[in-house]
């Protein structure tokens, strides 16, 4: 979808979610703050996801070092980086999640259910570019403290 189909799409939801706009004569400017995206690899059984997902929690745990995690978010690691970069790793009732992040950038990986394996970018820096009519992530340079 390009960026003028999306538009349109949304300003036909106006009138339906805010009908006094039109009255008004408001338009809107529309930007995307934050995406995620997911692909959800489903088992038809518990037993074959189990039977590999707790060694590749374990690699993903002690052999990602933070080089690797910027590779995977499409960055070059150098030594004067200043942004948040680390992994996480959760245990919840849905079941575990890791977490791999650099700066507004991150990807997850996660079992729902010991079912879904669910791979998951995120990014809150979005540029798009028109010309090419693609979407691409981009990471921002950390601020520097006493400077806006």
């Amino acid at each position: 979808m390009d960026v003028q189909q999306l538009h349109t799409w949304l300003d036909e939801l106006i009138p339906q979610y805010c009908p006094v706009a039109e009255s008004l004569h408001l338009s809107y400017h529309w930007s995307i703050w934050q995406a995620e995206f997911s692909t959800d690899l489903v088992f038809h059984r518990q037993a074959t996801l189990q039977a590999f997902y707790p060694l590749l929690l374990e690699t993903l745990i002690t052999a990602v070092k933070p080089a690797d995690v910027a590779t995977f978010l499409g960055r070059k690691l150098h030594g004067n980086y200043q942004g948040e970069l680390g992994n996480r790793f959760n245990r919840r009732w849905l079941g575990t999640r890791i977490k791999h992040q650099m700066g507004p950038v991150s990807i997850k990986l996660y079992d729902k259910f010991s079912l879904i394996l669910r791979i998951e970018p995120r990014s809150t820096t979005l540029l798009f570019s028109s010309s090419t009519a693609r979407w691409s992530i981009a990471m921002a340079p950390a601020p520097t403290p006493g400077r806006p």
